[in-house]
């Protein structure tokens, strides 16, 4: 993620300050470690990941080297000696030429990596037996499915086997503390009733009633034993996903190496953005031609799409400036009336059916989009609802 956050405008100052605090001491979600807490240098994994890859059919480009950025973190300069190419062909020839990275589709953490396991068989049998609840994971089963491979293998219950390169890079859960799912009751205060907070206790509830639904297809399957992770782990696992998944068609995967990369920051000019495709042979990152210049040293970059900065803070824990990345934001209003209300007002807040105005809160959610007087205002108004 960029090292300079911003004000989401959904955000009080007290939240910009702790995630800026945050940012600062974590700088990305890449912190690394191996085992419980114990850490391991991110440029020596980093590398061992990249020569796992060079040994198969998956390619790194040569000009692409490991730059440290703090003691638990790294990114990727393209030097620019040459064209940008792996196999050696001369520049404007192709992808080829300017590729940065191929990684072949068998180093893809697939849902299958956790459907093939002993927990990933009870689960399957679990919901062919009841259609109900099937249908009701149905759009989050995949990432289930990964999320169960990469806890079981995080508590060593299950071998990585070739995985465990990079398994090795993944980031610890005490380097994943910017991310709000992690936040604890005082932290979340300070989001006020900003969206982010109304989506951090969904996701909590949505992740627990997974984890609850594993722990129960465990149970149901004589076959199984009850040797699965506890709910931290799993929480773990599904912030991997949410912060580095990619989408393969209609599928979600992991992609090593790729996914170590950080969100371009488009307001500076020693960054290239590079271009990413998935197809049946594995991921391709390429270099955009404009970019191909000779002598030049950038950081290698990739976009995680347009998104509003409560989706940027909840997924990847940080926000952006650069207003052509950020997409409409959202603040919830917690509005309640005060007693003197006049009998015709409190008719009005009424007659929604939720019941006593005094009492029972009114939860409004207002879009703004680039900052200018409706961002003037919702603050305003934020004020006011606090009061």
């Amino acid at each position: 993620p960029p090292r300079t956050l911003s004000r989401p405008p959904t955000m009080t100052l007290a939240v910009l300050v702790l995630g800026l605090a945050s940012a600062l001491c974590v700088e990305s979600a890449h912190g690394w470690s191996l085992g419980g807490n114990r850490r391991v240098d991110p440029t020596r994994s980093t590398q061992s990941l990249i020569e796992h890859l060079r040994r198969g059919p998956s390619r790194v480009n040569d000009d692409v080297s490991i730059v440290p950025l703090t003691k638990y973190e790294c990114g990727f300069q393209w030097s620019g000696k040459t064209s940008a190419n792996v196999g050696g062909g001369r520049q404007g020839q192709g992808d080829e030429d300017r590729e940065i990275a191929f990684v072949d589709r068998a180093e893809f953490v697939s849902p299958r990596c956790g459907r093939d396991t002993h927990v990933g068989k009870a689960v399957e049998a679990y919901f062919g037996a009841n259609e109900d609840a099937r249908k009701e994971y149905s759009a989050v089963l995949p990432r289930m499915y990964i999320a169960i491979f990469l806890s079981l293998t995080r508590r060593s219950i299950v071998s990585g086997g070739s995985f465990d390169p990079y398994l090795r890079t993944l980031p610890s859960r005490s380097d994943l503390q910017h991310l709000p799912i992690f936040w604890n009751a005082r932290e979340l205060d300070e989001l006020q009733d900003s969206a982010v907070k109304e989506a951090v206790r969904r996701r909590r509830n949505d992740w627990e009633d997974e984890f609850n639904t594993v722990r129960k297809a465990i149970a149901e399957d004589v076959n199984c034993h009850d040797d699965f992770v506890d709910c931290e782990t799993w929480f773990w696992a599904r912030s991997i996903i949410t912060s580095r998944a990619f989408k393969d068609g209609h599928e979600t995967c992991l992609v090593p190496y790729v996914d170590m990369m950080n969100h371009i920051n488009s307001d500076r000019d020693d960054t290239i953005e590079c271009e990413w495709n998935i197809n049946p042979s594995g991921f391709h990152l390429v270099i955009p031609e404009k970019s191909l210049e000779i002598g030049t040293t950038k950081s290698v970059e990739l976009s995680y799409g347009y998104h509003s900065n409560s989706n940027f803070l909840l997924n990847y824990g940080f926000s952006v400036t650069d207003a052509d990345q950020a997409v409409d934001d959202q603040a919830l209003l917690s509005m309640i009336l005060q007693g003197d209300t006049d009998a015709a007002k409190e008719a009005l807040w009424e007659g929604d059916g939720l019941g006593d105005c005094h009492k029972i809160r009114r939860n409004v959610t207002i879009n703004i989009g680039n900052p200018g007087p409706m961002q003037s205002l919702l603050s305003l108004c934020r004020v006011a609802s606090s009061q």
